[in-house]
């Protein structure tokens, strides 16, 4: 039996949005040379987060939006759309005040970096491994007693922004489920606490 087709979706993203990508949260315009990266992205039919390779590259200017949430800012271009967390996916310009994002929570406990992937927690580099290789991935592992309860991010506010330089990043996905196009944005430069899922 043949591999099924990779069927890709883009978007267009702000250069200067963070993207958490496999080596943790990157500018995008640090990622626009057409190289292949991991981002995280969640697979509704899984029901989890989920490993896909990516790619970046310039793609002239554009409007944008910032997004400010009751954890951080995010620079969104203006045809993006936010997952929200009942599973909607809403165009950035229509997102009101008050819904609940689909975030997710990466953090250090005990030593180790673990993801909550919707389906309990997992070793973050252990996740992208088994994705990567197409094996099972080690789900719902003990919490340690360090790791701290999930953040759910709410909208604040949603505002027009300047045009700015823009990034065309497309990501793969081996389903027929055009939902699972979804990748993390990431609201600065650290590499543990929480992000959100947009297209």
């Amino acid at each position: 039996m043949s591999a099924p087709t990779l069927r890709y979706a883009t978007s267009l993203v702000p250069a200067t949005t963070r993207i958490y990508m496999e080596m943790g949260s990157v500018f995008a315009k640090q990622l626009a040379n057409g190289s292949t990266f991991v981002v995280l992205s969640y697979q509704p039919d899984e029901g989890r987060i989920r490993a896909k390779t990516s790619t970046l590259k310039p793609e002239g200017r554009g409007p944008t939006y910032q997004l400010r949430t009751t954890h951080g800012v995010y620079e969104m271009g203006a045809t993006q759309r936010l997952r929200l967390r009942d599973g909607r996916a809403v165009p950035i310009a229509e997102v009101q005040p008050g819904e609940e994002i689909h975030s997710c929570d990466i953090q250090n406990a005990d030593g180790f970096i673990f993801i909550d992937t919707g389906k309990g927690l997992a070793a973050l580099h252990d996740l992208i491994e088994s994705d990567m290789q197409g094996i099972a991935a080690q789900l719902g592992i003990p919490q340690p007693s360090s790791y701290q309860p999930g953040i759910v991010q709410k909208v604040v506010s949603v505002t027009p922004g300047p045009d700015a330089d823009l990034c065309l990043l497309s990501v793969d996905d081996p389903t027929t489920n055009a939902d699972g196009h979804c990748f993390m944005l990431w609201p600065d430069g650290t590499s543990f606490g929480s992000g959100i899922f947009v297209y």
